[in-house]
């Protein structure tokens, strides 16, 4: 299964990434999407697949057509939406970017609100998405 996770800039994406790979004892395989070019990361993703049972993504943009080319190889995909307020993505971004957050970037978040809805896919703060997939794993491991 592949569990990706879904929020614009600032959402915490990495964050939980880190903080799940940070576990000694997780069984799962953690691949970043900044640690890649483009093209690239979707063969990661497979390949990670193929080795694991549980692989954990993140993605900021473009998630339909990633999703559906996941799918297109055989992959198992769980879409998963990290939602924060408008009022911590601004002070994320500015910490990390040192500038005012994109407002095209408030949008795709309005959008993700919806794709969660419509994919029936788990949504929450980056916290709460942390703890939902660390539940996951381990139940995975079971």
């Amino acid at each position: 299964m592949i569990y990706l996770i879904i929020g614009v800039p600032g959402t915490g994406k990495s964050w939980v990434c880190n903080k799940l790979q940070a576990l000694a004892n997780l069984n799962a395989t953690i691949v970043q999407h900044d640690h890649y070019m483009k093209k690239q990361y979707i063969p990661a993703l497979v390949k990670a697949a193929s080795l694991d049972t549980n692989v954990i993504g993140e993605l900021p943009f473009g998630i339909s057509e990633q999703m559906a080319e996941l799918k297109a190889k055989g992959c198992d995909v769980c879409p998963i939406f990290i939602i924060e307020d408008e009022k911590t993505l601004r002070q994320r971004y500015q910490l990390r970017e040192g500038r005012e957050i994109v407002q095209g970037h408030l949008t795709r978040q309005n959008t993700y609100k919806q794709r969660a809805v419509e994919y029936k896919a788990f949504s929450g703060t980056s916290q709460q998405v942390f703890d939902y997939l660390l539940k996951k794993i381990k139940e995975n491991q079971k």
